[in-house]
């Protein structure tokens, strides 16, 4: 009979155990959220950086675009820009000027960070959640 008991414990306290495990799982993707809204909103950053041209921006509202003027090509695009400044030893920091004018003008509950073989821009700190995109940009090196 004590030993019977002692089965019937063990069984009921593994059971219990194998419960608990399951509902803590299923609570935790419960309090998963979704990254799709992130993930759209950094494809379409991405768009606008790699299709908006330096000619289309509006110099009044882009500040930078008018201190940096004598080293900004007007046909490249904007990460094109950043690139060849980013490359070119002399004018890594105008890249980051470039792209905070730019980048740190939207107005959002999203950090930003652009990251051209070390990070040059960064807007918003302690990441919950982090979506990743990758594009390769070309650029042109000054001789």
């Amino acid at each position: 009979m004590k030993r019977g008991f002692f089965f019937s414990i063990d069984s009921f306290l593994a059971l219990m155990l194998f419960t608990l495990i399951l509902v803590f799982i299923y609570s935790f993707f419960l309090n998963m959220g979704s990254l799709q809204q992130q993930y759209y909103f950094s494809e379409d950053l991405f768009d606008v950086l790699n299709n908006v041209e330096i000619s289309e921006l509006d110099n009044d509202y882009y500040k930078s675009i008018d201190q940096l003027n004598y080293v900004i090509d007007y046909n490249m695009t904007i990460m094109e820009q950043a690139v060849t400044f980013k490359i070119n030893e002399t004018n890594k920091e105008n890249a980051t000027l470039l792209l905070s004018d730019i980048i740190g003008n939207l107005t959002g509950q999203y950090g930003v960070g652009v990251d051209i073989e070390s990070l040059i821009f960064e807007r918003g700190g302690n990441a919950t959640n982090i979506v990743v995109r990758q594009r390769i940009v070309s650029g042109e090196e000054s001789l």
